[in-house]
């Protein structure tokens, strides 16, 4: 699953598009990259957008 996102530090917030088919290690690697951003020093937003996901695997099993 491609994801791509967007920072706006001025407004604490982060636009995240998710597209295509996704895996739970996939979302894992993308909060990952957010987690040592060292933009993200103070709490955001995070806006997601699955508009074009077509398969999500993100469950417990």
């Amino acid at each position: 699953m491609p994801v791509s996102f967007t920072k706006n530090i001025q407004k604490h917030y982060v636009l995240c598009r998710m597209l295509d088919e996704g895996t739970m290690d996939e979302v894992l690697d993308y909060i990952h990259d957010l987690e040592v951003d060292d933009d993200f020093n103070k709490p955001f937003y995070e806006i997601v957008d699955f508009t074009d996901v077509k398969v999500l695997d993100f469950g417990y099993y």
